[in-house]
Order: structure tokens, then C-alpha cells, then sequence
């Protein structure tokens, strides 16, 4: 990683112009910010060609091109870049329409911004990172996580014997996209939702992604547990009143 990189990662991105900045006293946030732009160009690049596996670029190489300057600047970057190809039929229509909406500096300078990477691989950077953005914005809901439940659950019950390394376990690869945007909250919940006394959610050496594993003894033909809402969870919903009730047939009234 560019030694750069820890001064630069916290940088807001700066989309006014020079002059603007200058007439406001911030052309130090100015440069501060196309420098930061012109690393995170760099450190794209380098991962990319890093990972590049002569197919594809693995999943964990999208989250370190994410990792030191998080979403804006990375979309930003990447955005910029898509824009520069706008004639390349290698870049898809779904991905240059997303670049056209994302804010970009106003700055001349921003022409010698673009990604020197493959322009398949700039297309395929751009979808996942795009995807790993979307669904940082929403929150698991309790069906959401139920889902997953009843997916490892048939899973497990498909498995005609014990597939994990040592042939004493069943595994199934728990959800990218859940993985994603779950938190400990969730991962609990699952658990809970999962009726196995042996169950653990693991990562497994020389496998990408993290597993829910059981024993191979365990019965798999049971249900999905039943999970009671939490207490907590109990006391956030509104409690019913009279006076509540009188207002909601008022409103259904004036309806």
C-alpha cells in the first residue's frame, strides 16, 4: 500500500473548482483532494493488476480497492474513468448511465484521472463496487434474514454427505451479499433461526467466504426454529390507546 495512502484516505473529496476554492479560501482542500484523486487512481490500478488472475479479479480484491478511501472517491474515480470511455462498447450501458449521475470534480485536470486498467476490468470493478454501495444502504430486515436461514437449510438437506475438508461436516457458503451487509444482529439471528445444536459459522482454510458448518450426525430434516421478537425490539413498537384508536378513526374518517 502507497505510504501516501494514510494521509490521503480521509480526504474529503473537494467537487468545487479552483476558482471557486480560491475565492473561498480553499485551495489547500483543493489540492488535498486532487492529490488524494491522483492515489486512489494509482492504488485502482495497482490492485487490479495485482489480482488479476488472467479470468476475473477476485471478490477480496474489490473490497481492498474499497478499503483505503472508502465509496465516494472510489466511484468517483471509477466514474470519471467511464465517462472517458463513453464510445467503448466494453463498458456496459448500465454502468456509463450510473457514471453520467455521479458527482465529479470540476476540475481540467480530471481528464488525466482515468483508470489505465482493461476496460473489461474497469466494467467489472465499476459493478461491484457499485453492488458492495447499495447494499451498504439497506439494512437487513428480519425476513431478510429468515431467507437466508431457510436457503443454508435446504442447502445442508441437499448435501448427499459431509463435504467439508476432514468428511465430518456439512457446509454451506453463507450469502456474499448477506455477508455484506450484516451485522452481528443478523449473524445471531441466524443462528437462531438454524436448528442445529452443532452449528457454527466459520471461515475454512483455502476457501473463500465464511460457511455455517454442522456436524455430520446432525438430523437435517428439521424446521427452521421459531424466533421470538426481542424484548428490546417489543418496546420500540407504539402502544395501542384508546386515545389512539379514537385519532386513527378520525383519520380514517377524514379519509
Amino acid at each position: 500500500m502507497p505510504e501516501e495512502i494514510g494521509s490521503y484516505a480521509n480526504t474529503p473529496v473537494y467537487l468545487q473548482s479552483f476558482d471557486y476554492a480560491k475565492a473561498h479560501d480553499e485551495t489547500d482542500l483543493f489540492r488535498q483532494s486532487q492529490a488524494a484523486n491522483q492515489s486512489c487512481k494509482s492504488w485502482i490500478e495497482d490492485v487490479i493488476a495485482d489480482n488479476f488472475d488472467g479470468y476475473a479479479i477476485s471478490e477480496e480484491a474489490y473490497n481492498q480497492i474499497l478499503s483505503p478511501y472508502g465509496f465516494e472517491r472510489t466511484m468517483c474515480i471509477l466514474a470519471n474513468t467511464i465517462r472517458n470511455h463513453d464510445w467503448d462498447a466494453r463498458i456496459s450501458g448500465e454502468n456509463k448511465t450510473w457514471a453520467s449521475g455521479v458527482p465529479i470534480p470540476d476540475y481540467p485536470g480530471m481528464k488525466y484521472l482515468v483508470l489505465n486498467s482493461h476496460p473489461v476490468l474497469i466494467d467489472a470493478t465499476a459493478t461491484a463496487v457499485r453492488r458492495r454501495y447499495l447494499l451498504s444502504q439497506k439494512r437487513l430486515s428480519t425476513q431478510d434474514v429468515q431467507a437466508e436461514a431457510s436457503r443454508i437449510l435446504e442447502a445442508f438437506r441437499s448435501l448427499p454427505a459431509p463435504n467439508s475438508p476432514s468428511g465430518k461436516f456439512y457446509t454451506v457458503k453463507i450469502s456474499d451479499d448477506f455477508m455484506l451487509r450484516a451485522g452481528s444482529q443478523h449473524t445471531t439471528k441466524l443462528q437462531q433461526y438454524l436448528p442445529f445444536n452443532s452449528l457454527c459459522l466459520t471461515a475454512i482454510k483455502g476457501q473463500k467466504g465464511f460457511y455455517a458448518m454442522i456436524h455430520g450426525s446432525e438430523d437435517r430434516s428439521k424446521p427452521l426454529r421459531t424466533v421470538k421478537p426481542s424484548v428490546r425490539g417489543k418496546l420500540k413498537e407504539p402502544v395501542e390507546t384508546p386515545a389512539n384508536r379514537q385519532t386513527a378513526k378520525k383519520k380514517e374518517r377524514d379519509l
